[in-house]
């Protein structure tokens, strides 16, 4: 599993479990899981909110705003 997703997965709340000589997390509580997807959607925000900093083009400072709105409206995320 990916670092940063395992970063997530416990910052959300998910408990490791050592199962076959490798961690996997318990993922059996509702608001664990949703805190889960809230942080992965904010922590992709931020990667296109980085891209749009970088970007002196306005035009590509524009769409990337226009991205993180309409993906902030599709995921319910503030």
């Amino acid at each position: 599993m990916n670092e940063r997703i395992k970063e997530l997965a416990e910052q959300a709340g998910f408990t490791p479990i050592q199962h076959d000589n490798r961690v996997v997390y318990d993922i059996s509580t509702e608001a664990n899981l949703e805190e889960f997807a809230e942080l992965i959607v904010q922590d992709c925000l931020a990667v296109i909110e980085k891209r749009m900093d970088l970007g002196t083009d306005e035009r590509c400072r524009q769409e990337c705003k226009a991205l993180i709105a309409e993906i902030k409206q599709q995921y319910g995320v503030e």
